[in-house]
């Protein structure tokens, strides 16, 4: 396609015009990487501002008596505090920087924040209710910034709602029905981002999980 740009054009002014490109091209990288760490920088500053709300997500009891049809109290201040911080931006970026601002948000500080909740809860600290409970708030959360932004946002939650899936199991055998390694057995499709360390120190997190069937589980 080049050589049909500079048909007819001197050796000298194509070779100028391709260094020119090349200047060009260099320029845009740096100003991408720039951009990029700008909206970094700004995600860290307004992380702040909702930082006290993640981190009452923390203390949910995911032991309740009861069902809950709702997303948890906490879970909805979240949303609301996050809401109030990033919307004051959606009229001064363009819509592709606050699309990345809030790709950016979400994957530097509220899914690290929530996989802390799963995660580094001591064994024992969901019963088959507190499981659910985390999926209706993960699902609260990504219809939330699924709202925000045009672009996909189940790539930053896929390992958080492979954790509710792998808590809300009947028993740890379940697993090989959602075609876990090479023993997987069940049709569904799914591209484990969890390790197999991780699926057992999630299925540890279920108080009614026997220790000795999720040791013997060969993931």
């Amino acid at each position: 396609e080049l050589r049909q740009v500079f048909r007819g054009a001197s050796r000298s002014d194509e070779e100028k015009a391709r260094e020119v490109m090349g200047e060009l091209a260099q320029a845009s990288q740096v100003l991408s990487r720039a951009l990029t760490d700008a909206i970094k920088r700004l995600a860290v500053v307004l992380e702040r501002f909702f930082a006290p709300q993640l981190s009452a997500v923390q203390g949910i009891d995911f032991q309740p008596a009861t069902a809950s049809y709702v997303e948890s109290p906490a879970v909805v201040e979240l949303i609301s505090a996050i809401e109030a911080t990033l919307d004051p931006f959606r009229a001064g970026l363009n819509s592709n920087c606050f699309d990345s601002l809030v790709l950016t948000t979400i994957a530097e500080h509220v899914v690290p924040a929530l996989e802390r909740v799963a995660l580094g809860k001591r064994a024992g600290a969901f019963n088959a209710l507190g499981a659910m409970q985390l999926d209706k708030d993960l699902r609260a959360l990504t219809a939330f910034f699924s709202g925000l932004t045009q672009r996909t946002v189940r790539d930053q939650f896929t390992r958080l709602s492979q954790i509710a899936l792998v808590l809300n199991l009947a028993d740890p055998s379940e697993i090989w029905e959602y075609n876990w390694g090479d023993q997987g057995v069940g049709n569904a499709s799914i591209l484990w981002r969890l390790t197999a360390d991780e699926v057992k120190r999630v299925m540890e997190r279920r108080v009614d999980f026997r220790p000795e069937r999720i040791k013997a589980l060969r993931l």
